[in-house]
């Protein structure tokens, strides 16, 4: 997702579905907040962009937690996504 899609999904309340590495796709509430963050000399010096968006999932039990992500591994959920019960639980044993 790039972050101008992510703005008009965090505007719309959307539903945002996370791809982890590890677990596989993840649905979230929607996005609480597009964070610019900059990263410390050393890593710059070492070839690290110097700025960097992440995005703020919110989990959609709607506790005040938040997933703190990549943009790029991010989309907007889709009707599918919302009928799948298997996409709202974290620990899921078909994921490992």
């Amino acid at each position: 997702m790039t972050i101008p899609e992510a703005v008009a999904a965090a505007r719309k309340n959307a539903p945002v579905v996370y791809d982890d590495k590890m677990l596989g796709e993840m649905l979230f509430a929607r996005i609480g907040a597009i964070r610019k963050d900059f990263a410390r000399l050393a890593d710059v010096e070492r070839g690290r962009d110097p700025e960097f968006y992440q995005l703020e999932l919110m989990p959609m039990a709607g506790g005040s937690s938040v997933t703190v992500v990549d943009p790029e591994r991010v989309r907007v959920a889709q009707i599918e996504d919302l009928r799948n019960v298997m996409m709202y639980h974290k620990d899921n044993p078909s994921r490992e």
